[in-house]
């Protein structure tokens, strides 16, 4: 059974019963400091715990004679490990692009690395978060933009069949068949569907980031809606970076805050 050791609110851990009473014979763990495993619904005082912990059984002997361990002439001080909150190694880490890079590749691609990166992005959110609606948003933004092109191409060919066998009558104009107004209107529709769908993406995956790392992994995550609505991916990106470096000195025992 492991305990995790709380002292002044500042995580130790996990421990076995045999390491609280050395760290304790050692000065290491206090009396007072809290402990609890995962199956304890409260924290209880290191005393409480070892005095109601069963004493270490001795081993038996060949000869069937108790044989206790002996125990260490100096005992070996050595402090507690500073540990993250519980969950943040169970998750993968975001993905690990520089900011700053990813803002030059999408400047010199017109945009289109950003759009790749954030479909990147969503991929990894279905890791974390496998109820995630973002790869969905951005998929059927794909489609309906696939679509709406082959719409204004369509758009085109009435325009130019309409020229080639109507020639413009001075009295009248050019007569434009109802196909070109059908069409016209349909691509109306569908680029007001694909800026729709870009948007809900990018406030969706908003949403699921600051919940994950508010209760799956608690590092305390807020972003800004103006921010996410402007510069997406690179918003997301900058945030990833620091998560990252976040997760790194926990691992290591170095306090660090969002």
């Amino acid at each position: 059974m492991l305990y995790q050791i709380s002292r002044n609110g500042q995580m130790y851990g996990p421990y076995t019963l045999d390491d609280l009473r050395r760290y304790v014979a050692s000065g290491n763990v206090l009396q007072t400091d809290l402990a609890k495993t995962d199956e304890m619904p409260d924290w209880l005082p290191v005393s409480e715990i070892l005095s109601s912990a069963p004493a270490t059984p001795p081993t038996q002997s060949a000869a069937g004679e108790a044989v206790y361990a002996p125990l260490a002439a100096t005992p070996v001080a050595v402090p507690p490990t500073t540990t993250a909150p519980s969950g943040v190694y169970a998750y993968p880490n975001p993905p690990g692009l520089n900011w700053i890079l990813l803002l030059l590749l999408g400047f010199f691609t017109c945009g289109f690395f950003l759009f790749i990166y954030e479909m990147i992005q969503a991929s990894w959110l279905r890791k974390i978060f496998p109820n995630s609606r973002v790869l969905f948003f951005y998929i059927a933004f794909i489609v309906v933009e696939v679509v709406s092109i082959f719409i204004q191409f369509g758009r085109m060919a009435f325009l130019f069949g309409t020229l080639a066998h109507n020639p413009p009558n001075p009295n009248f104009g050019v007569v434009f068949p109802t196909g070109f107004f059908l069409t016209f209107f349909i691509s109306i529709i569908l680029s007001i569907t694909t800026i729709v769908l870009f948007i809900e993406a990018r406030f969706t995956m908003r949403d699921e980031l600051v919940a994950h790392y508010n209760s799956g992994e608690p590092v305390g995550l807020k972003l800004d809606p103006a921010m996410t609505f402007f510069f997406g991916a690179i918003y997301f990106q900058f945030h990833f970076n620091r998560i990252t470096a976040i997760k790194e000195m926990a691992r290591y025992g170095v306090p660090s805050g969002y």
